[in-house]
């Protein structure tokens, strides 16, 4: 039992627990492969709304912007299976994207689509032509394309009870199209969709999720067809050719279908499920293995507002039988197998690690310090302008957050800003935000951390605190703290303790205070609604867009200008635009030097702190680049480098602005930025004209690291550990009793094996007793 006890502790210390979790996990939503994979390792996903693409079969991902400017998610995919340059992507209110570079530039290509009433959710590429593509409505019909996507015409109209669930082709006869709905029909068109007949009827009207055509199609006519919750259908000459039992397929809940590019000579089939991973049959359905090893599944997927697969499309190589490589899109992230399906691999699609915070220290010109935080878990800092890095652990450990070593479903370490003490030179101070109801505060660089708990968070709260701190910190002791759902609260003792301020009841975007707050009072707000001032301390606040605000737009971000108190300026981006103000926000002027073209998403916004000499400041345009003016805003240039895009990742959460000028500017030139799929931040050091890439390097856990998780393993093993403690008392007041008792002298050798090994048989029944 001893043992046992110091084997728990010793496993819980060298086992530290790590951040595995968060909401919503990596979901995958689609997955293509490059026609010619075997050659250049290309793979798309579409995770979490985002579009990313490697080059090397997996292991690292680039970010997918130029052109894409949509505020919603992407919701569907399709590549060209002829030329792997061509690809389309939709999202259901920005409408259809087109490629024709591999993903590296996109163009809108909605003509003839009422973008407005129309979302599109399904895309498919011809395999016998690139020109001709498919575009469905899911719920209101079926648009077809025949010069690749520069013209759609309607050529299906479904009824208000069935909903487009997928589209097929067949290669070689490219007249024919086929469709499947929610309740089991399958039509076919045989001229190009200008027609339509019903081919089948599943008897249960089964909701059809699969649909692919025999890659024998010519000669045995035979389509596969996967459904909901009834399993699948093989279908040959309009008719149910077999049925697969659940002897066969054990899980009824079909995701995907997918064919071996060598099926009629290796008979090579894969079927994907809701639950259970993968099935493989190598005889043409007649028998099937299910895999499931190195697939993992996340317990969020069956929660009530996710209730999502935990497996959904198949893609395989295009070289399968000599490669034998697939790979599985899920709910937790984007699967790879090399044995065909027998075994797979988690691939880190977007990394935990991937930068969402970023803060240069005000002393920057003196300490070279500038400080990151992860997507999960992690905040680092370096001393020496991110030539290398420190991990800051102590006191951000999870048990610290869950009072347990157990490793949870929602991984409560999800940062969403960082931000250093204006008089960090003495104060040692920098503070993180984070999705929850707390903030957290360090008093000596980072090396240590504590939790403040904010007070009375409403019932209404969500997740999100924005971090604004007074420049006179060292007079005031003032920080201010806003959750994204517009509660205000404010600390007068350093961010020790707060209480609310005042409730804004907006979406805040973007807490901003004048330079000049300790004589001026005054404090900035971006809401979804406008933006709002106070000349208060925040007590009281006006909405000062009143006239832009009429035209329903969306404030993404603020920027002040360092010299406020004499040019009054600010910066705000928008959804329709740039705005600059010269008065305090009494007036704005839109800023017409950007190219806006079609779209007007200002999403960044940051200000040079030499802005009274230099006039410098930057936007990032959704979809566009990150753009740089030298003159207030009358006219700017392209940060001309297709890495280098400065923006938050979409459904990533983050207070933070991704473009931090360094306090020092006028004289260093020197501008720090991220946004990139990849553990790493961007550096400029001549005023954004050129850039290079610092990754952010994991430093393995010290022995500090393992002292300081003592504690946690002590108060989790606590109840162990008070057991043990008392068996061991009553083992020492066992063997004082027994020293009491008198036998022979002669026997003095016997007495003390006699009482050592009764204290012992004591201490053993007792910890039987408490166990």
């Amino acid at each position: 039992m001893i043992l046992v006890i110091f084997f728990s502790l010793s496993s819980s210390l060298i086992n530290l627990p790590v951040a595995l979790s968060h909401r919503p996990h990596d979901v995958v939503d689609q997955v293509e492969l490059s026609s010619n994979y075997d050659d250049n390792k290309t793979v798309f996903i579409v995770v979490r709304g985002n579009l990313f693409k490697s080059e090397d079969g997996g292991k690292t991902w680039q970010r997918l912007w130029e052109g894409l400017d949509n505020i919603d998610n992407l919701v569907t995919l399709s590549v060209s299976a002829n030329n792997d340059n061509v690809i389309f992507t939709s999202s259901l209110y920005s409408g259809i994207y087109k490629s024709e570079d591999g993903g590296q530039s996109w163009l809108k290509a909605n003509e003839g689509l009422n973008i407005k009433n129309t979302k599109i959710d399904l895309l498919e590429i011809s395999p016998n032509s690139d020109n001709f593509v498919l575009a469905a409505d899911s719920e209101k019909g079926i648009y077809k394309s025949e010069d690749r996507g520069q013209s759609w015409s309607q050529i299906f109209q479904n009824d208000e009870q069935t909903k487009i669930t997928k589209i097929a082709f067949i290669k070689d006869q490219p007249e024919t199209i086929l469709m499947a709905d929610s309740v089991g029909n399958i039509r076919i068109s045989n001229n190009e969709g200008e027609s339509w007949e019903t081919l089948l009827t599943l008897n249960n009207n089964s909701k059809i999720t699969a649909l692919q055509v025999s890659p024998n199609f010519i000669t045995d006519k035979t389509i596969w067809v996967g459904t909901e919750k009834n399993g699948v259908y093989i279908i040959a000459d309009g008719k149910i050719k077999e049925e697969l039992k659940s002897k066969k397929v054990a899980d009824k809940f079909i995701r995907d279908i997918a064919f071996s590019t060598n099926y009629d000579t290796d008979s090579t089939l894969f079927i994907s499920t809701w639950n259970n991973g993968v099935f493989r049959s190598r005889d043409g359905g007649k028998s099937w293995t299910n895999f499931k090893k190195g697939l993992t599944k996340s317990e969020q997927a069956d929660e009530k507002q996710f209730n999502a697969p935990h497996f959904d499309e198949i893609r395989l190589s295009n070289n399968f039988e000599q490669d034998n490589t697939l790979f599985l899109a899920g709910f937790d992230g984007i699967f790879k197998s090399t044995d065909e399906g027998e075994t797979w691999q988690n691939l880190n699609s977007l990394s935990s690690r991937i930068v969402i915070g970023l803060d240069v220290s005000p002393n920057y010109e003196n300490d070279s310090t500038i400080a990151v935080i992860d997507y999960v878990g992690q905040a680092h800092i370096s001393y020496d302008q991110g030539q290398s890095w420190s991990a800051m652990r102590a006191g951000l450990e999870l048990p610290n957050f869950t009072k347990s070593l157990r490793v949870p479903t929602d991984d409560p370490r999800r940062f969403f800003d960082i931000a250093f003490s204006p008089n960090y030179a003495e104060d040692q101070i920098l503070f993180l935000g984070l999705l929850r109801d707390y903030i957290l505060k360090s008093s000596d660089q980072g090396k240590n951390w504590k939790i403040i708990n904010l007070p009375n968070v409403p019932k209404s709260f969500v997740r999100g605190t924005f971090l604004a701190i007074s420049p006179k910190i060292s007079e005031d002791n003032t920080v201010y703290v806003a959750t994204n759902a517009g509660t205000l609260y404010k600390s007068v003792d350093k961010g020790e303790n707060f209480s609310i301020l005042t409730e804004l009841k907006k979406r805040i975007t973007s807490l901003i205070i004048s330079p000049n707050f300790a004589s001026d009072k005054t404090l900035y707000a971006a809401t979804f609604e406008g933006i709002y001032k106070s000349e208060d301390e925040g007590v009281s606040w006006q909405l000062i867009t009143q006239a832009e605000s009429s035209q329903d737009l969306v404030w993404w971000g603020l920027a002040i200008s360092p010299n406020y108190q004499e040019d009054q300026t600010l910066i705000a981006g928008s959804s329709n635009g740039a705005f600059k103000t010269t008065d305090a926000g009494k007036s704005w002027i839109k800023i017409n030097g950007l190219p806006y073209d079609n779209n007007n998403q200002v999403t960044e916004v940051a200000i040079s702190p030499n802005y009274k000499n230099d006039e410098t400041f930057m936007v990032t345009l959704l979809g566009e680049g990150t753009f740089k003016t030298v003159d207030g805003g009358q006219t700017f240039s392209l940060i001309d480098d297709e890495q280098i895009y400065l923006s938050r990742i979409n459904t990533v959460p983050s207070a933070s602005i991704p473009i931090q000028f360094s306090p020092s500017y006028g004289t260093d030139n020197t501008i720090y930025g991220f946004g990139s799929a990849e553990p790493e931040i961007y550096k400029s050091t001549d005023s954004g004209n050129s850039w290079k890439v610092i990754p952010i390097s994991s430093s393995d856990k010290s022995l500090v690291d393992y002292i300081n998780y003592i504690p946690f393993i002590i108060y989790a093993d606590r109840v162990h550990l008070f057991k043990l403690l008392v068996a061991l008392l009553i083992a020492v007041i066992s063997y004082l009793i027994l020293g009491y008792i008198k036998l022979n002298k002669k026997r003095r050798l016997n007495h003390l094996v006699i009482r050592l090994g009764a204290t012992f048989l004591i201490f053993i029944i007792s910890i039987i007793l408490m166990y």
